[in-house]
């Protein structure tokens, strides 16, 4: 028997399984990384049952990410924050106005001044105004109540 070649045959079978085994591992990561076209199109009709239409298409394959918590970032400065709506949301009314909590949500702040009404809850902040007239109730188009908010968003401006 010569050494030498039982070696580099050695050699070249290994290399081969090593290869075989490279490309099986990346084959296998690169498919978990994948998004189902079932999971698209649901994601798709969910959007859509919402009124959102996707005008691409959505990425089938992404890398992991690490998860995002948004609490770390805002979770020490909440007061400040919900402080800062309700100055540039009532103005110079802000010191008039009426802070209570809903017994229904243990976790929500309503404050209110006069018929206007900003309740904070959790991660939701809903703003009702009933001082509005019938004038102002009539129906309108899309374009007037893209106009009417963009003009709200500009004077309450954070």
């Amino acid at each position: 028997m010569n050494g030498k070649r039982i070696l580099n045959e050695l050699i070249s079978i290994f290399l081969f399984l090593n290869i075989a085994l490279l490309t099986f591992n990346v084959v296998k990561t690169v498919d978990s990384y994948r998004i189902s076209t079932t999971r698209i199109n649901n994601v798709t009709y969910a959007l859509e049952q919402k009124g959102i239409y996707l005008k691409t298409q959505i990425p089938r394959n992404f890398t992991p990410k690490s998860q995002a918590n948004l609490s770390d970032l805002i979770g020490s400065n909440m007061t400040a924050e919900r402080y800062n709506i309700v100055s540039a949301l009532f103005g110079e009314n802000s010191g008039k106005v009426i802070v209570t909590k809903d017994s229904n949500a243990p976790k929500s702040l309503i404050h209110r001044y006069g018929g206007e009404v900003l309740t904070f809850n959790k991660n939701n902040i809903i703003y009702t105004n009933t001082n509005s007239t019938s004038e102002n109730d009539k129906i309108i188009s899309l374009q007037s109540s893209k106009k009417t908010c963009k003009d709200f968003i500009k004077t309450h401006r954070l």
